[in-house]
């Protein structure tokens, strides 16, 4: 195989993240090949760039032949001014196998015109996303740490481990000689887990203890959302049930998740798929600040997005929230989304006051 030089292995890389199939030791080697040299992530950060402006957007009312959108695309390739030729064939090469859905829907481009990064400057100053650093100072000792609407932030732990917290999520740390012990309050954390035999690592979400000595998972517990969520990049754990009463004859018991496992559980039951890894990479791709929907409704997309929103958006037409969507989207492109949105679905956005009204078009 040729050897690829920095531009093409960091396209590569990137289209290896979009892709859904990203296991924890690619990962790691995308890591490591990043902080080998300011170059690299230099062409990395150029890379994430030219991929925002490939999302792609569909509703089934739009129509079109495979071959003319084949032309469209190309031709929009082909105006995209922040990438090279050689990286637009390297991406293009990537990535067109995928983009078009099996269903005969075809996808519709975000077309990357001087307009549409004007707008992505213009919204820049008021966007809400951010990624923030933390560190716990001592060993030991009882720590809290929240994030506000928007923020995403690493926490290191004193033991090496470290806590991806996503937006509107809270959690107290004590570590203790014997153990070291979160308490998950709400929102979602990526856990990076330190091994440390001597010390298991134990999460306390309320309805269920989550209990690890080294691995890297999801956790999502949201308030409006009557499931615990949880994704496994990496390792094992253990989820116990702490609130379902044992009977007299009955053995407590735990559930193993595996890596590439994603589970769902309620007071009293448990959903586990194995083997997802798809599922389980898009679980976290938050903590790059990166959402991805696979044919997901506009009304579930819309309510992801609120997340990280102070100013909400509503949707006020009902036939609206059906509007289906295929998409990779930067959270800190900010109103640019809702442009993207209005200019490929047959929908109307119209700011009132504080909120931000879907209708449509």
């Amino acid at each position: 195989m040729a050897k690829f030089n920095v531009r093409e292995q960091a396209i590569a890389y990137v289209t290896r993240l979009y892709s859904g199939e990203l296991t924890a030791r690619e990962e790691s080697q995308i890591r490591r090949w990043r902080e080998e040299q300011p170059e690299h992530e230099l062409e990395w950060q150029t890379a994430l760039q030219a991929y925002d402006f490939t999302a792609m957007l569909y509703h089934p009312h739009y129509k079109k032949t495979t071959k003319a959108a084949r032309h469209d695309w190309l031709t929009w390739l082909a105006t995209a001014a922040s990438v090279s030729a050689v990286s637009l064939l390297v991406l293009l090469q990537s990535i067109s196998p995928t983009v078009i859905p099996q269903s005969g829907h075809v996808p519709v481009a975000v077309i990357a015109t001087e307009q549409m990064q004007t707008a992505l400057q213009k919204t820049s100053d008021d966007n809400e996303f951010r990624i923030t650093e933390r560190q716990q100072p001592l060993t030991s000792g009882v720590w809290h740490f929240e994030t506000a609407v928007g923020e995403v932030s690493n926490i290191l732990l004193a033991d090496g481990s470290t806590l991806s917290l996503n937006t509107q999520s809270a959690l107290t740390v004590a570590f203790s000689a014997g153990q070291r012990l979160v308490t998950l309050s709400r929102g979602e954390v990526f856990f990076d887990v330190a091994k440390d035999a001597n010390r298991p690592f134990i999460i306390d979400t309320g309805e269920r203890q989550i209990k690890v000595i080294g691995t890297k998972f999801n956790v999502r517990k949201l308030p409006h959302e009557t499931l615990l969520k949880i994704a496994v990049l990496e390792g094992k754990v253990a989820v116990k049930n702490l609130v379902k009463p044992l009977q007299a004859t009955e053995v407590e018991a735990v559930q193993a998740l595996l890596a590439g496992d994603i589970a769902a559980f309620s007071e009293q039951n448990e959903v586990i798929q194995q083997n997802q890894p798809q599922q389980v990479s898009q679980a976290q791709t938050w903590r790059q600040g990166i959402m991805r929907f696979d044919n997901e409704s506009l009304d579930h997309v819309v309510q992801e997005f609120n997340r990280y929103r102070t100013r909400k958006i509503t949707i006020i037409d009902e036939q609206v929230k059906n509007y289906r969507i295929s998409g990779v989207f930067h959270l800190a492109d900010g109103e640019a989304i809702l442009s993207a949105l209005e200019a490929t679905l047959p929908i109307r956005v119209a700011v009132v006051a504080e909120q931000i009204n879907i209708s449509n078009r």
